[in-house]
This record gives C-alpha cells, structure tokens and sequence, in this order.
C-alpha cells in the first residue's frame, strides 16, 4: 500500500524497506540484500519506481492550485526526498519559467491578502490593491513570497505590481 496512493523516490522506498528488512530479526544479512535487490528490480522493470517521473509530477503539483511555492522551496523539498541537487535544480529550472514563477507568485499574494485586482463587486473580506500601498504591508507581502520559496526578484516584481496597478 506504500506505493498504492501516491508516487515515492527509490530513496523514499529504499528508507521504508530498510526499517521493514531490519526488524526482522529472523533474516541474516544476505537474505535481506537478495530481497532488497529483488524488490527494487520488480518495481523498476513494472515502472512502479521513476524518479524523473516523479519529479514531474512533483513540481506540477506544487506550482499549481492554491499552495504554490517557488522554485528555491521545491528544490529543497525534492533534495529531501533523495533527489540530486542536480537533477532538482534542472527539472525545476527547465519546467518553472520566470514568467510562471512571477504569475504564481501574484496569484499567492491575491489568494493570501484577498486583493481585488479588477474591480467589480467586492466579495467580503476582500481590499482594494492600493490600500496595500505602505511600506510595513509591501514588505510583509515580499517576506510572505519569501518564506514560500519565491526568489527576491521575484517577490519584489510581485508586491510592485499589484501596488502600482490601475
């Protein structure tokens, strides 16, 4: 069921086998690398464990919806997941352009502070783009974009614009 609900990295399974191989106690040393290795060939030959693949899915679900985040986040959180810094700097390089990344980052910050950008009626809760024009709220918005990964660039380009809109 490990692998039933949602995509793993082979380190991600390698992990969660070694704590499962290791508790038991019945099994010597060698037994436990012919079914280590017999396992990890099953699932490569079947395509149940791709990385490259997983990194694709990766990146599209986490620069889509509504908890986007930057590429600075992402490489990290797929590094923790047992991907290469190479390998996660060139999928999210190659997949997240910088026009993406600052659509994304305004789309989080209208999400976020519930700026209405265009008019029309006001939805409750929601506040007119230029009231957000003061320093301690403009930088507030950039540090937000920050924590969520968005590089300073970006940030900045982002908080700029929904400020000096029409």
């Amino acid at each position: 069921m490990f692998l039933g609900y949602k995509p793993r990295t082979h380190k991600e399974i390698a992990v969660r086998l070694g704590k499962y191989l290791k508790s038991q106690k019945d099994l010597d040393d060698e037994t436990k690398r012919n079914i280590n290795e017999k396992i990890f060939s099953y699932l490569e030959e079947n395509k149940l464990i791709d990385d490259e693949e997983f990194i694709k899915l990766f990146i599209e679900s986490k620069t889509r919806g509504k908890s986007v985040l930057g590429k600075k986040v992402i490489q990290s959180r797929l590094m923790a997941k047992g991907i290469s810094k190479e390998d996660a700097t060139y999928f999210v390089d190659a997949t997240v352009s910088e026009e993406d990344e600052l659509n994304s980052a305004v789309k989080t910050l209208i999400n976020k502070y519930k700026i209405i950008t265009f008019g029309g009626p006001t939805p409750s809760g929601a506040i007119e783009a230029e009231k957000y024009n003061n320093k301690d709220t403009r930088d507030h918005m950039g540090r937000f974009l920050l924590s969520r990964g968005f590089s300073y660039s970006i940030a900045k380009q982002a908080v700029d614009y929904l400020v000096k809109q029409p």
